[in-house]
């Protein structure tokens, strides 16, 4: 049983990585751990706050030349990166030092990443557009 459950995690990480697999590490702040600073002073969150901080991952793409006789090389692409895909505005409570030194709790809506998902390399259409080697 054990040399099966070891094949098993061998063959899911192998399909993974030939498919494209695009995952994101989550990390939850504890209070007092996010720490945001703006022009009236700098605040910290007051509750626990979870969220993806890194997409990591492997996407199908690919850049394919064509030759025709008589003419410069054509190159067609396509390029697809691990990044985030979605978020939500979460009500977030903050405890906030101002400027002149008082204190203040504010409830701040922030966009908080939640998952990640292969997309173009570029911005705009997804699947993305190819190009040279190197201008992408």
């Amino acid at each position: 049983m054990y040399k099966l459950s070891i094949l098993l995690v061998l063959l899911v990480a192998s399909v993974g990585d030939v498919l494209g697999v695009c995952t994101g590490t989550s990390k939850t702040f504890a209070p007092g751990e996010l720490k945001l600073s703006g022009k009236k002073g700098d605040c910290e969150n007051k509750e626990s706050v979870s969220g993806i901080l890194e997409c990591t991952g492997n996407c199908d793409s690919s850049t394919k030349i064509t030759f025709v006789p008589g003419k410069k090389p054509s190159f067609e692409g396509n390029c697809n990166c691990c990044k985030l895909d979605a978020s939500e505005k979460t009500e977030v409570k903050l405890s906030c030092t101002l400027k002149d030194g008082s204190k203040k709790d504010v409830t701040k809506k922030l966009k908080i990443p939640t998952s990640c998902d292969c997309g173009a390399c570029k911005k705009g259409k997804k699947g993305g557009k190819g190009g040279k080697p190197g201008k992408n």
